[in-house]
């Protein structure tokens, strides 16, 4: 077994980084701030408990729109991806103490790279709104 030197990057989604916490999802889609980029509907949120920690994400894809559980789990599956490789990191910086959810409104599967481009779109725009929101309080 392979052990990761210390100046190599971490590409692991641990699982501290996940939203699991089902208050915490509640707050978030109750109290939180959204946006809509197609085929993502976003949520962000910084609850009052959780200053310092990472950011929490979530993605979930309706039962409604993709009947079977293989195509949810793939587009589930795409999106971290895309979160863990491209962005992880740069939310470490930015998002710290954030709960961000998407959800998957699109009606159809689109490829791991089209998910991609648009996920590059939603994190710009997370950007914006967060740097928006520190800049009012």
């Amino acid at each position: 077994m392979t052990t990761r030197k210390e100046n190599e990057p971490s590409f692991i989604f641990p699982s501290v980084e996940k939203l699991k916490n089902k208050a915490l999802i509640d707050e978030l889609f109750t109290k939180g701030s959204s946006f809509f980029i197609y085929p993502f509907k976003s949520w962000y949120y910084k609850p009052t408990t959780y200053e310092t920690a990472p950011p929490l994400f979530l993605v979930t894809v309706p039962k409604k729109a993709f009947k079977k559980a293989i195509d949810r789990n793939y587009i589930k599956r795409c999106t971290r991806e895309a979160y863990r490789l491209n962005f992880r990191e740069q939310a470490h910086v930015i998002a710290s103490g954030y709960c961000l959810g998407m959800a998957y409104v699109g009606k159809e599967k689109l490829a791991y790279k089209d998910i991609e481009k648009k996920l590059k779109l939603v994190f710009n725009r997370y950007i914006q709104e967060i740097n928006k929101q520190a800049e009012t309080a």
